[in-house]
């Protein structure tokens, strides 16, 4: 089965209403949120979650090293692109992305244990193993920290289904392969 980006006529205009906001705020319309437009409530539960997540404990760079391990692991060729271009304009290198894509990091302990963790978050389903919790713990993460690690990956999830179930086309810079 074959999914085609939505024409306008196919909107909503609840839908068309929030792709409007969101080529206000990010600049153009990215091909998965003209794929999630056939669903208004579908749409704003992704952008909720998304959005969401700027308001939590982590920076750019520390969400993009969760995103990026989760995606290559989930395999979505879209997400891969798009969170490389995100972690891009958060400062991160080609070789950070790649080697985040991996689920590490050679030179900053912080990013490499939060892509160790997502990681493991994804492969293990959640059960994480627990001397990686424990290691959560000392690192002085808590509650909070741990529960905006589940959104990001929930988030990651829901996109990475998207992006390899619909297949929308890829409208940022091709990734290389790791």
């Amino acid at each position: 089965m074959k999914f085609l980006l939505p024409i306008r006529e196919e909107l909503t205009s609840e839908a068309l209403e929030i792709m409007e906001v969101c080529q206000a705020k990010v600049g153009f319309i990215p091909n998965i949120v003209s794929m999630l437009a056939y669903s208004p409530p579908t749409l704003r539960s992704y952008l909720t979650l998304y959005e969401n997540q700027a308001e939590g404990v982590f920076n750019d760079q520390e969400r993009e090293a969760i995103y990026l391990p989760v995606s290559q692991v989930n395999g979505s060729q879209y997400c891969l692109a798009a969170h490389t271009n995100w972690a891009k304009l958060a400062g991160l290198s080609e070789e950070e992305t790649l080697a985040l894509r991996k689920g590490i990091h050679h030179e900053d302990p912080k990013l490499d244990f939060l892509a160790r963790f997502g990681r493991a978050v994804i492969e293990t389903r959640g059960q994480v193993p627990p001397e990686l919790m424990d290691e959560f713990e000392e690192r002085g993460y808590d509650a909070r920290s741990l529960l905006d690690v589940i959104a990001i990956v929930v988030e990651s999830v829901f996109s990475n289904l998207i992006g390899v179930m619909m297949r929308p086309p890829v409208d940022f810079p091709a990734v290389k392969e790791v």
